[in-house]
């Protein structure tokens, strides 16, 4: 397989003026160097669940080159974004995982509008770095340009608001980023993309990125391309992604989805989406959906034991928390308020319910109600 480079949070030095461009250089730059078949980035998703978006953790090059081996890199990049007197410079250096210096990257701008033409240049030099010289036209090949720094700012800002599970944030960002700049397709994907998890109209939005299709990186092209696919073959267009992004955090989601919503069609288990959920908790610990689809699985097939040792793991104000957004009835996931204390209800004896229902009562009193109106629903009080 190609080579990973695991690109790490920026350090901002001089002023929080440029904060954004702290994780952003992490997903600029990954999309810049995607697509080349000499090597593959670790997916910024990844390293920033990994290691935060604090850059200034990472200035001793050997200290990072373990982090890197755990991402399965076996390069990696630092930089700094600095500012003084009037310019800022963007700085970076390539490395191995012993800590030697393989190239590095240096530009300079003085305004919001130099910006976009010193990340290109910037981009250029580290892709630079990486290809061998037989291969070094490829780098002046690169077609992409950087959007104004209005637009990436705003780009950024969708991107972490996704990360941090904040979707209705993603999607206001998102629509934002369009106003600003009604050719970004970056825009346009992130934009269904966030809008996905809040409508069970998703592909309207995912309608809209089409026009655009042809401008997107390579990883986000492809997955565009999935999406739009007939669902019967999408599971099998995943598998075959994740081969050429292996860990790739979007493309595990995907598939994890997938399993889970359509394997009880295949006349299969959904519990077969379980590892991969568990995988993507352990990227984001976080992440309450991830969890919700984890603890609504194992409550179904009864794995009473697995639910106790996930609120051994997570502290019960975390699970039920989880559970709780299927209590209130969380339309935009389009379940039911009731489906997991039904399920609940209906795969055990009431009595063995009492202390979920105490918990549940003290989360929220909903939890009782419809406790109660299932267990009842089903002969079971």
């Amino acid at each position: 397989p190609p080579s990973g480079v695991a690109i790490f949070p920026f350090s901002v030095q001089g002023g929080e003026a440029y904060a954004d461009l702290r994780e952003g250089m992490v997903s600029t730059l990954a999309r810049r160097l995607d697509g080349f078949d000499e090597f593959r980035v670790v997916d910024p998703n990844r390293v920033l669940a990994k290691v935060g978006g604090d850059g200034s953790a990472f200035f001793d090059p050997d200290a990072v080159g373990a982090t890197a081996a755990q991402l399965g890199g076996d390069r990696f990049v630092i930089g700094s974004v600095v500012q003084t007197g009037g310019q800022v410079e963007l700085l970076a250096s390539l490395y191995d995982l012993d800590g030697a210096e393989l190239g590095a990257a240096e530009q300079t701008f003085r305004s919001d509008e130099e910006m976009p033409e010193a990340i290109d240049g910037f981009a250029l030099q580290l892709i630079q770095a990486l290809l061998p010289d037989s291969e070094q036209l490829k780098a002046e090949l690169v077609t992409e340009t950087t959007p104004s720094f209005a637009t990436l700012r705003l780009l950024f800002q969708t991107e972490a608001a996704l990360r941090d599970g904040r979707h209705e944030d993603a999607a206001e960002l998102a629509e934002r980023a369009i106003a600003t700049d009604s050719t970004s397709g970056i825009a346009w994907y992130l934009r269904a993309r966030s809008y996905a998890w809040l409508t069970a109209n998703a592909e309207t939005y995912f309608d809209a990125v089409e026009p655009f299709r042809e401008s997107l990186p390579p990883r986000l092209r492809t997955l565009y391309d999935i999406q739009k696919l007939p669902v019967e073959n999408q599971e099998q267009a995943t598998r075959e992604f994740l081969i050429d992004y292996p860990g790739d955090v979007d493309g595990i989601g995907r598939l994890a989805e997938n399993l889970f919503h359509e394997n009880p069609v295949r006349y299969k288990s959904a519990s077969d989406a379980l590892p991969l959920f568990a995988e993507l908790l352990e990227v984001d610990p976080d992440n309450r959906e991830h969890l919700m689809h984890i603890l609504s699985q194992l409550l179904k097939d009864q794995e009473f034991e697995k639910v106790d040792s996930l609120l051994a793991d997570f502290g019960p104000e975390t699970v039920y928390g989880a559970l709780g957004r299927v209590l209130e009835g969380d339309m935009s996931s389009g379940l039911h308020p009731g489906w997991v204390t039904f399920m609940l209800a209906v795969s055990s004896r009431w009595n063995a319910l009492a202390e979920y229902r105490q918990r549940w009562n003290t989360w929220n009193d909903v939890g009782g109600d419809f406790l109660e109106a299932a267990a009842l629903g089903v002969g079971l009080d």
